[in-house]
C-alpha cells in the first residue's frame, strides 16, 4: 500500500508564515504609533493673556459672571517640569489682578490627548494638514484642518489650526438649556 501524500506540513508552514507576517506588521505599526515626538523640554515656559467675551449678548449687556475670572487675569503661565516618553508634566500659575493665584501640577499625554487638570493645549511638534492632534486619541479624533505661517519671537514658522463642531452648554445653567 502506498501512502497518500499529506499537505498538512505545508499548511502548517503557510499558517506560521502568515502569523509571523501579521505579528511583524502589528509590531511595526505599534512602534510607529508609540514614537510620539515631544517639542517641549524641562524649563520651557509659556505665558498667556486670558480674556472672556461673548457675542451672545448685546454690546450694552454686562459680561456674564462665568467669564469675569478671565477678564480679571493678570497672566496664565505654564512651566514644563518633566518629559517622560509622550507624557509632559507641567505646573500652571493662574495669576489674578487682585494678587491671588491658583497653582497646579498637571500632565498631558501627547499620544492620546489624556490630561489632568485644566490645561490641555500642548501638542506634538511638526504636525501638518490632516494630521491627528493626538495620534492615538479615540474620542474626537481632532485633526489639523488648516496651516499658515506666522511670526513668533522674531522668527517665522508654520502654525496649525483645528476646529470642532460641538454644541457647548453653559455649565452655570442648571436647566442645561443655555448653549
Amino acid at each position: 500500500m502506498t501512502k497518500k501524500p499529506t499537505h498538512k506540513k505545508a499548511y502548517i508552514a503557510i499558517f506560521l508564515v502568515v502569523i509571523l507576517g501579521v505579528a511583524s506588521a502589528a509590531i511595526v505599526y505599534a512602534t510607529q504609533r508609540a514614537n510620539i515626538k515631544v517639542g517641549v523640554k524641562v524649563g520651557d515656559t509659556f505665558t498667556y493673556k486670558l480674556t472672556g467675551d461673548s457675542d451672545l449678548f448685546s454690546s450694552d449687556a454686562v459680561t456674564p459672571a462665568y467669564l469675569s475670572e478671565y477678564n480679571e487675569t493678570n497672566y496664565y503661565e505654564v512651566i514644563i517640569t518633566g518629559v517622560n516618553g509622550s507624557v509632559v508634566s507641567f505646573d500652571t500659575i493662574w495669576q489674578f489682578t487682585n494678587g491671588t493665584a491658583i497653582q497646579n501640577s498637571e500632565w498631558i499625554n501627547l499620544a492620546t490627548g489624556n490630561y489632568s487638570g485644566d490645561f490641555w493645549a500642548i501638542y506634538p511638534p511638526n504636525l501638518t494638514l490632516n494630521n491627528l492632534l493626538y495620534p492615538q486619541e479615540e474620542n474626537t479624533a481632532l485633526i489639523v484642518n488648516s496651516t499658515t505661517t506666522q511670526t513668533f519671537a522674531g522668527s517665522t514658522r508654520p502654525s496649525n489650526f483645528w476646529s470642532g463642531d460641538d454644541v457647548l452648554y453653559n455649565s452655570n445653567d442648571p436647566t442645561g438649556s443655555t448653549q
